[in-house]
């Protein structure tokens, strides 16, 4: 039995600021609109950037993927995931901008039977050996890992 390896996410210094830049623009108006001034929305504008940087805060930080005996669970924020390893498709390296549970855009997408999730895992190259290892129903295909036999449904459509 392999012992638990725990990957942080990397992280895109532009992705943050991004999220965080647009989180904030609501209190940038507010102090925007006091110092010109105008009370009129201040007060909203305020509760309603502080909620978002809060909020979002809560549901994505920390980040962190650990390889368990048996799963994958993945922990962002409040919010955490479990994937069983048999239950794992394929492993690919991606670069997909689609909203998953990862702080970059150099991500790791996994597909199991019922879809896909997208992670960033600090050391990709690690993060799918130490995967290979705890998973002998994928083989290495190119950069990634792939069932060593096809799904049952795809074998019936040959």
């Amino acid at each position: 039995m392999r012992p638990e390896k725990t990957f942080c996410s990397r992280v895109d210094a532009w992705l943050v600021a991004l999220v965080g830049g647009a989180a904030a623009l609501p209190i940038a108006a507010a102090i925007w609109l006091a110092a010109h001034g105008q009370t009129r929305g201040v007060f909203l504008l305020s509760c309603w950037g502080t909620t978002m940087l809060a909020v979002g805060a809560a549901l994505s930080w920390p980040v962190r993927y650990t390889l368990r005996t048996d799963r994958l669970h993945i922990r962002s924020g409040w919010l955490e995931w479990d994937v069983p390893f048999a239950a794992l498709r394929e492993v690919a390296l991606s670069r997909s901008p689609l909203v998953g549970p990862a702080w970059s855009w150099r991500r790791v997408r996994l597909d199991f039977a019922d879809g896909c999730i997208l992670v960033s895992p600090d050391d990709r190259e690690l993060f799918i050996r130490e995967l290979a290892e705890r998973c002998p129903h994928l083989v290495r295909a190119g950069t990634g890992l792939a069932s060593r036999t096809p799904p049952s449904h795809e074998k019936a459509a040959r």
